[in-house]
């Protein structure tokens, strides 16, 4: 069987749409999970909430690219999905570093350590550095 490259185009579109269902439907169900956590809600569960809004943001991305026209002339669409993508993308990479960050200084430094302040800084940080990375 040969396949033509208008197949192979079709094939890959498709498989990107798939992971986007996927991804769009997990970060859902994510932040559901995280929201319905009895309070008092622990920095950890905050910054897994934060990378589940990070990729449903991500996933919206994606989608608004899937459901858009490739043309010669380049949309406002196109430029704020561009935007929302390298944001989101970043800002998920950021809070899951973050979380390792947490979990090794928790263990190290045990009680010593202050999670909320740390929470509260990574999340000033890396709002300012995302949008940088998103402009730059």
């Amino acid at each position: 069987m040969v396949w033509t490259s208008g197949e192979h185009i079709q094939l890959l579109y498709n498989a990107n749409n798939i992971a986007t269902a996927l991804s769009f439907g997990g970060s859902i169900f994510m932040i559901y999970h995280c929201l319905r956590t009895p309070q008092p809600r622990t920095v950890t569960v905050t910054l897994i909430l934060s990378i589940g809004v990070a990729d449903f943001l991500y996933s919206i991305s994606n989608l608004m690219s899937a459901f858009q026209d490739a043309g010669p002339k380049v949309s406002p669409l196109c430029y704020a999905e561009a935007a929302l993508r390298a944001f989101s993308y970043v800002l998920s990479i950021f809070f899951a570093s973050c979380l390792g960050i947490l979990c090794y200084k928790t263990v190290v430094k045990g009680l010593d350590f202050n999670q909320d302040a740390f929470f509260k800084r990574s999340l000033i940080v890396g709002v300012i550095y995302c949008t940088a990375q998103t402009l730059l």
